[in-house]
Parts: C-alpha cells; sequence; structure tokens
C-alpha cells in the first residue's frame, strides 16, 4: 500500500502568516521531511513525501524496515498526511495505533496557530503553576522594555508561532542596537514575543503523545533531547533521560494535562511537550516541566517509530554518523541536512 505525506516544516510560518522561509532553509527542511517516511503506519510500504525544494534520490537509502521513499514537489494530494494539520478529513478508529491516529488526524489551519501559540503554553504553565519566574508576553516596545527591565538574568525571546530555535533573541540587560532593531522586527513581524529567563540547562526532555479521535490522550515514553547552546534541535535519545523519579513524574502529569487541555480546545491528533532540568542561582537543580508546545508532529515523533521499526536507540542529525548507526539522509553539496539512527537498547 503508498500513502502520500506534505512535508511542511515550515507549516509554523504559514499559520503566523509570515513570509516562507529563505531558500536555503526551504532546501534544509524539504530534506529533513523525508524521515516522514518512518511515521507512515504499518502496512504501507510506499510513500511519496511533497516538499517544497526538490531532495535528490541519491540522499534516502532504501532500508529494509521502511517505506520505499519518493520525493516530490508540487501540490500534495488533497487526503495526504502532514507534518503540520493542514485541514479537517477522516480520523483513525477505535483501536488504532499512534501511529495510525497521528497519522489520519487533520487539523484546520485557524487551529494549529491557536495551540501552537507560545502564549498558550505560557498560560496552561501560569495555570499550572509551573511558569518561569519573570515569563511574559510583550506586544509593543514598551511591553518589552518593562518585561526585559524586570530580568536580571540572561533572557530570550521567542517569536510566538515557529520553530526549529528560529526567529528568537537572547540578550542580558538591555539590548544593544543590533539586538534592539531584531526584536523590533520580530514584534512587527509576528505581533508578540515570549520573554523568558535564559537558563543553564542540565538536561532537555519531551514527552510526545497523540489525541485520538474521542479526544483520548496517549502518551509516549519521555525521551531525552539534544540540544545546540542556543536550542537549536539536533537529536533524540530513547533511553530514559536523566531525572529523577518526581521529576518524571511531574513532566508526564504535565504532558498529560497539556494533552488534556489540547484536546478541550478541539486538537486530534500528534503533540508533544518540551521540557528541562536545570540550575538556579542557588546551584541547585529545578525542573521546568512546560518549555514550549507543538502540536503537530515533531522529531521526536519520528524517534519513536524509528525505535519500534529498528530497536529502541538515538536519532542524530548532521554528519557523521557513528560506526554501527543506520544513516537515513545523505547531505549534499549545496545542503548539508543529514540524520542518523543509532540502534540500541
Amino acid at each position: 500500500m503508498r500513502s502520500d505525506f506534505v512535508g511542511n516544516l515550515g507549516c509554523e510560518r504559514a499559520w503566523a502568516g509570515a513570509p516562507a522561509v529563505p531558500p536555503r532553509v526551504a532546501q534544509h527542511a524539504a530534506a529533513l521531511a523525508c524521515l516522514a517516511r518512518a511515521l507512515a503506519p504499518d502496512g504501507i510500504d510506499e510513500i511519496t513525501v511533497w516538499t517544497d525544494a526538490e531532495v535528490a534520490a541519491r540522499r534516502s537509502p532504501v532500508l529494509t524496515g521502511l517505506p520505499a521513499l519518493t520525493v516530490a514537489t508540487g501540490p500534495a494530494p488533497v487526503d495526504a498526511a502532514a507534518w503540520g494539520g493542514r485541514g479537517e478529513l477522516a480520523r483513525a478508529g477505535d483501536g488504532a495505533t499512534w501511529r495510525e491516529v497521528a497519522w489520519h488526524a487533520r487539523v484546520p489551519a485557524a487551529l494549529a496557530a491557536r495551540v501552537n501559540d507560545r502564549r498558550l503554553a505560557l498560560a496552561l504553565a501560569t495555570r499550572l503553576g509551573c511558569a518561569l519566574p519573570g515569563a511574559g508576553v510583550a506586544t509593543d516596545d514598551a511591553s518589552l522594555r518593562a518585561l526585559l527591565a524586570t530580568m536580571d538574568r540572561p533572557w530570550v525571546a521567542k517569536a510566538v508561532l515557529t520553530a526549529a530555535g528560529r526567529d528568537r533573541a537572547w540578550g542580558e540587560g538591555p539590548p544593544p542596537v543590533d539586538v534592539a532593531r531584531r526584536l523590533a522586527r520580530l514584534l512587527e513581524r509576528f505581533g508578540a514575543l515570549v520573554i523568558e529567563p535564559w537558563l543553564p540547562r542540565l538536561v532537555d526532555v519531551a514527552t510526545c503523545g497523540v489525541i485520538d479521535a474521542a479526544g483520548g490522550v496517549r502518551l509516549l515514553p519521555t525521551h531525552g533531547g539534544r540540544l545546540g547552546a542556543r536550542g537549536q534541535f539536533a537529536g533524540i535519545e530513547l533511553a530514559p533521560p536523566s531525572l529523577g523519579a518526581d521529576e518524571a513524574r511531574v513532566v508526564v502529569d504535565t504532558a498529560a494535562a497539556v494533552g488534556a487541555a489540547l484536546a478541550a480546545a478541539g486538537l486530534r491528533g500528534p503533540f508533544a511537550v518540551d521540557a528541562f532540568a536545570y540550575e538556579d542561582e542557588g546551584g541547585a537543580r529545578q525542573l521546568h516541566p512546560l518549555v514550549e508546545i507543538n502540536a503537530r508532529y515533531t522529531f521526536g515523533h519520528v524517534a519513536h517509530a524509528l525505535g519500534e521499526r529498528l530497536g529502541a536507540g538515538v536519532l542524530g542529525l548532521g554528519p557523521p554518523a557513528p560506526a554501527g548507526a543506520v544513516v537515513l539522509l545523505r547531505p549534499d553539496d549545496d545542503d548539508g541536512a543529514a540524520a542518523w539512527f543509532a540502534p540500541g537498547g
């Protein structure tokens, strides 16, 4: 059986009404969209991934255990599954696996924009009593300056609807001229920014889930994340992350609460909740169980799907692949996107 998938990894830009990402970024995202073949439900042995840029077939090796892959550009079939939801269609029935639930769910753009907005995550964190001290929303220059004036440690300003560590700025104290200009551009483009303290992270984790047609929330095991110095995604570790028992319970309980809130808002399909442990100013370990909500597929879902197909392990982005790893995506001359999976216990 064959199926179609829309590799719209830049979906947040479309939901925000912002300009499309630059061609170089679109090429990078198109290549990474090829990993979506792992997400297909059992029984699908061929998949066409529709992208905004061409991706050479040689970059995605033929792999036992994964569907055969074709990459196409242009308008996708209306019934295609998608990285980010793009319309209301039929959903998987009772007894479906999480991959079937996610694959068949569709989310209208207006709902997707609402539930992926970082202001919702901050509001939920506030309601659950786990918002970071000083976190807030700036909607104009005056509120931005007021929020930054309260920050006594490094801060990060995030656009309210974006992904992959893009569209944000960092600083400490009043922003210098170049950072102030970037903040002004972000405010003009997105209308609001979420301001948070930038904290020294000890461990990054996330909990993926799906919401089924009846609104039931199913959570996958919490996994560890590999992030760059500025929060850029670099990989997934499926082994249980380095959390204490109490921390692990809070992370799961928080993800369940977020899932219930998303279900109540009408969302059906995949979502994930990011969390991290950090060191406070006194050197004590603290847990922030609700950093961001991604109400769509994430690479965490990809990693869990690969774990089911190939054996639990590590999903890594970027070359080189370590010895014994399965190469999922090869870099190209004009695009360095690459991915590998190292099976393991």
